[in-house]
């Protein structure tokens, strides 16, 4: 009897456990900004939390890719200054190197304040254009989405340990 109860307790471990493995995600210490870009101008929207009250903050960028930056709403020059609620809007202007770095996703921004924040964010634009099929193939493919596979790994792993809990104790009520 003792040993069925354990067993039971297993699969119900093993039933939490796939539960608690399928959200592996962990918080950001920092709200995530969101950099939209229209034309050739991106604007950064860093929400409340982000920096420290009122803290100061200086943008670093890679002056092939943007050629100005300035805060919008205060209407302030460098080094700009968080909202008391430590969010801040930015906009900043691309060079066309910096737009087509931003239509590949490799273009990203990075606030440093005085306090010690550090926020990175990427900047990305929808592709302009039209679009080309050079690459297709006569035989249909099944896309690479990158998913995660160690949530189910865990969840496999919980739940055949609770089958083999199981499984003892089956054999050993039935060889009484």
């Amino acid at each position: 009897m003792k040993k069925q109860i354990v067993a039971i307790l297993a699969a119900i471990a093993a039933v939490f456990g796939f539960g608690l493995a399928a959200n592996t995600a962990v918080a950001d210490e920092y709200p995530a900004p969101t950099i939209t870009v229209s034309g050739n101008v991106a604007t950064g929207t860093y929400p409340a939390n982000s920096f420290k009250p009122n803290e100061t903050f200086t943008i670093t960028v890679d002056d092939t890719y943007v050629s100005n930056v300035e805060q919008i709403a205060l209407k302030q020059y460098g080094p700009f200054k968080a909202a008391a609620d430590g969010s801040a809007n930015l906009k900043f202007t691309l060079t066309e190197a910096g737009l087509k770095a931003a239509q590949e996703n490799k273009l990203s921004v990075t606030a440093q304040g005085e306090e010690g924040t550090s926020i990175t964010a990427p900047v990305s634009a929808p592709a302009t254009g039209s679009g080309s099929n050079s690459g297709s193939s006569s035989t249909p493919t099944t896309a690479e989405t990158g998913a995660s596979i160690a949530p189910y790994g865990v969840a496999v792993v919980l739940l055949a340990a609770a089958g083999v809990a199981l499984f003892a104790v089956r054999k050993t009520t039935s060889r009484r």
